[in-house]
């Protein structure tokens, strides 16, 4: 019975709940360049740093705990000198002649 109120009280408080706003690991200092703030995250994928535009991953080897700005500076910069994504064309692949 305590266990099934407790839930009750998870889902009523929004506990549980995906997406939204997360709370930061760590909040770095402001970006040299943009001067907005460096934040570290953790995410569905692991973590990540973020500038509010720009998210970049942490190599695998990195301790998040052990992250320092500079660090950080150099990974969205070099996130944000690739680009977005390309998206290929699924259709084409298919398609018989």
């Amino acid at each position: 019975m305590n266990a099934a109120v407790a839930k009750l009280a998870d889902a009523a408080s929004g506990a549980g709940k995906r997406g939204g706003s997360r709370e930061p690991i760590a909040v770095l200092g402001p970006h040299p360049a943009s001067g907005k703030e460096i934040k570290l995250l953790e995410g569905r994928y692991g973590p990540y740093v973020s500038d509010g535009t720009i998210h970049a991953t942490l190599p695998k080897s990195t301790d998040p705990k052990s992250v320092t700005l500079e660090q950080a500076v150099e990974w969205l910069d070099a996130k944000a000198e690739k680009g977005p994504a390309k998206r290929g064309s699924r259709g084409a692949r298919h398609r018989k002649a």
